[in-house]
């Protein structure tokens, strides 16, 4: 029976799909939260998580999980929030490992716009992401199955390191 960490009562704990399944839900409250997708604009981000696992009811899907904070906001583009409101905001990106050398390259190229070294084992570089920054544009593309959720992309093709945004900026 395959466990994950899930929060309890603001405590990590192992808890297991039928754990799930079986809570009495009258023991938690609605949120409505999250469900907003991230602004569009440009943006500093620091990287706060990095890890590869699994997804899906069966940990049928290997995944490149990336945790994104906004330290900065230059830029909102058509939203209604100032961009003094998007900082501390998290944005997660996934990469989902279904072809090796394609969906590889991708991670490859997030590390590489982070200032990660780009030779190394692969867990070794997801973790030496963990506190890099960049400067990039978060985008949204059509959702086909919810056209009112867009997807929500960091654009890692157009980012660029901290160092190299300040460079590029003196």
């Amino acid at each position: 029976m395959n466990t994950h960490k899930v929060k309890v009562n603001g405590e990590d704990q192992d808890v297991s799909m039928e754990d799930l399944l079986d809570l009495d839900m009258s023991e938690v409250e609605e949120s409505y939260g999250g469900f907003e997708a991230f602004p569009k604009g440009v943006y500093h981000f620091r990287c706060t998580e990095s890890e590869l696992t699994t997804m899906g009811a069966n940990d049928e899907y290997l995944v490149a999980k990336m945790v994104f904070k906004v330290v900065q906001c230059f830029d909102l583009i058509h939203d209604e929030k100032s961009v003094d409101d998007m900082v501390d905001a998290e944005l997660h990106q996934n990469v989902f490992i279904k072809d090796a050398a394609k969906d590889l390259g991708k991670v490859k190229g997030a590390l590489v716009k982070l200032g990660v070294t780009s030779s190394g084992r692969l867990k070794d570089l997801m973790a030496e992401a963990v506190d890099k920054e960049l400067v990039g544009t978060v985008k949204h593309s059509r959702n086909k199955n919810d056209p009112d959720n867009p997807y929500v992309n960091l654009d890692f093709k157009g980012s660029m390191s901290l160092a190299e945004f300040k460079e590029a900026t003196a």
